[in-house]
């Protein structure tokens, strides 16, 4: 077989590849830069190292810390813990405890391609949606800094995937129960590893419960008994997966009713939080890209008219571009329940992933409005991967009806906006006139 037959048989494969490289690399380049601690490293990747030497004061509460860092109590232990992991594997330094953010950040692009996949069934939307999350600022400035929100966003992705084999296998006109339940208790178990990084699962979980429960209503059919067995099983798991993560907790000497109210004081911690922030936001601004956060500025250079700055901003044309698909979708689906307009847009086949993808971009986005605490735009991160493949659904369509170039033309102006931000989100030194153009793209970044 020819090497150009070889390729065009397996370019699927080969763009997938790229793509995960691509991924792979604009997060690992320069990974060590810093070599400080930065932003929320105080707390998380300081913390991480007392794990890492097995101090016990890492989880608790009532400790001072050192001047400048803090003790970082407030979420649960996994991620911290593989940040330790990946200290003792590369060392106590900036790449050491950044480098699991780095692959579970790739992990993330891989794993919106692959719920694509199984939501779709199309490579047009799994490559698009993997393509546009590679082109995501704000996912890539998450997946170079020690904090735990990629280790929670990839297990959650990873536990929906699971979800998506779970229905799939379970709603065969003659299923296999058995394998049914046992993708149930791979999801539950994924799940509690993504709450037991950060309680955001949380409404992971609810949205997977009103999945659930909204497809059984559907099909007006309860479901058997194996499966209601099953899921009791499955939701017993979460906790008990959850309370394992904290067996170094526990083989430190400290006690049950002190995780009892450790667990309190993290409760009391985010739904009493009165801080602020000059770099706080609200949920309504970040689906505009209108308050991102100034996370480190290194001056040392400022003599020669450069200057290095990480800064937590997103692909503005990316983000109003998902907007307006979204919203497209959103009252389309709207139009057509309601018979007001009855279109041929989605195959029937094609409906229910859709709304499956808008339920859990409003769950990880909508009960922010309420939340009680100081918010930031990188809460907005678990969002993303909906966001990027309800965008490559709507790029598809066009390229299902041979508009290819506006598919191109798009991507393209993604890929220039995400080159233009890049120095910025990575903490390259650029001119300083180069910076203040960036900032004052939006007035309201500066």
């Amino acid at each position: 077989m020819r090497i150009s037959q070889l390729i065009r048989r397996n370019l699927t494969l080969i763009f997938t590849v790229v793509i995960i490289a691509f991924a792979f690399l604009t997060r690992i380049a320069r990974l060590s830069f810093p070599s400080v601690y930065y932003f929320d490293e105080v707390y998380h990747a300081f913390t991480a190292r007392t794990y890492l030497h097995n101090d016990p004061k890492g989880y608790e509460f009532w400790q001072t810390p050192p001047a400048g860092v803090a003790y970082e109590w407030t979420h649960p232990p996994l991620a911290k813990l593989m940040m330790a992991g990946s200290m003792a594997a590369f060392g106590e330094n900036s790449f050491g405890w950044r480098i699991s953010s780095v692959v579970l950040g790739t992990g993330v692009i891989i794993f919106i391609g692959y719920l694509a996949q199984l939501l779709f069934r199309k490579k047009e939307v799994t490559l698009l949606s993997m393509t546009i999350a590679s082109l995501d600022n704000l996912l890539l400035t998450m997946s170079r800094i020690a904090m735990n929100d990629m280790h929670f966003l990839c297990f959650g992705l990873m536990s929906l995937c699971c979800y998506v084999k779970f229905k799939q296998t379970y709603l065969q006109p003659k299923p296999n129960l058995k394998r049914a339940v046992l993708w149930l208790f791979v999801t539950a178990m994924l799940l509690a590893l993504s709450l037991a990084s950060k309680w955001t699962a949380l409404y992971l979980g609810a949205g997977i419960a009103i999945d659930f429960f909204f497809t059984h209503l559907h099909r007006l059919k309860a479901p058997p008994l194996r499966i209601i067995l099953g899921c009791i099983v499955a939701g017993a798991m979460i906790p008990l997966l959850y309370l394992a993560t904290y067996g170094q907790f526990f083989l430190q000497g400290h006690t049950f009713e002190q995780f009892v109210e450790t667990t309190q004081q993290m409760w009391w911690y985010h739904t009493n939080l009165k801080a602020t922030h000059p770099y706080q936001s609200v949920p309504w601004q970040w689906i505009l890209d209108i308050r991102p956060v100034w996370m480190h500025v290194d001056y040392s250079k400022y003599g020669q008219g450069l200057i290095a700055n990480i800064y937590n901003t997103d692909n503005p044309l990316l983000l109003w571009t998902g907007l307006a698909i979204t919203l497209f979708f959103v009252v389309t689906i709207v139009l057509n329940a309601t018979g007001v307009w009855k279109n041929t847009l989605f195959s029937k086949k094609e409906q229910q992933p859709l709304l499956f993808c808008l339920l859990f971009y409003f769950i990880l986005w909508l009960p922010w409005i309420v939340s009680p605490r100081i918010m930031f735009f990188y809460h907005y991160a678990p969002a993303i991967p909906f966001l990027t493949i309800l965008m490559a659904v709507g790029l598809g369509k066009l390229w299902e009806k041979g508009k290819k170039a506006w598919v191109y033309g798009v991507l393209g102006l993604f890929l220039i906006c995400f080159i233009a931000i890049y120095p910025l989100n990575t903490g390259i030194f650029m001119p300083l006139s180069y910076t203040k153009t960036i900032f004052h793209f939006i007035p309201t970044w500066q």
